[in-house]
């Protein structure tokens, strides 16, 4: 694969000069630093935060700020796991904004999870398992309306806490 570097020019000129010393081409110098960096353990600073991107860099490319959250040290380089990624956390931020919960419900004799924004609902016998498993759902359904570009449906449940006469 070919690429193109912004390298300070100061900072190119040494390394060409000591490659050139060493009788390596400044190819196989940058392999061999991108290698060992790869393999090295992970920098104890924390990576950039979308904060720290200009104005016009998020104008340019507003995805920045969501792969940022999305990668995580460590993982594959392989771009469809990278589009994946990143596709689940736009799913998990937006899935957010819908209103989900669990319930038990007589009738059934289980638990009911719903989000009645996008899905009807998913039961099981374990409350913690089956919200767990409303969230991978909602997730997939926001991912499906993102890959076949339909507009994510209007947010219109909302929490409402009840209110006891005493």
């Amino acid at each position: 694969m070919k690429a193109t570097l912004d390298i300070p020019d100061d900072l190119y000129r040494r390394v060409k000069a000591r490659s050139a010393m060493e009788g390596r081409p400044v190819r196989s110098v940058a392999v061999q630093l991108f290698q060992h960096w790869l393999d090295g353990p992970p920098t104890p600073e924390t990576p950039p935060s979308a904060a720290e991107l200009t104005e016009a860099e998020l104008a340019a490319a507003p995805w920045l700020a969501i792969t940022r959250r999305a990668i995580k040290p460590r993982m594959s380089h392989d771009m469809d796991e990278i589009r994946a990624s990143v596709a689940k956390g736009w799913a998990a931020e937006a899935a957010d904004q819908y209103h989900k919960w669990v319930e038990w419900s007589d009738e059934d004799q289980t638990y009911i999870g719903k989000c009645p924004d996008l899905i009807t609902g998913i039961h099981g016998d374990d409350p913690v398992r089956v919200y767990a498993d409303l969230c991978e759902v909602v997730e997939d359904v926001l991912c499906h309306f993102e890959e076949t570009g339909k507009p994510l449906p209007t947010c219109r449940t909302r929490p409402m806490m009840e209110i006891a006469d005493v």
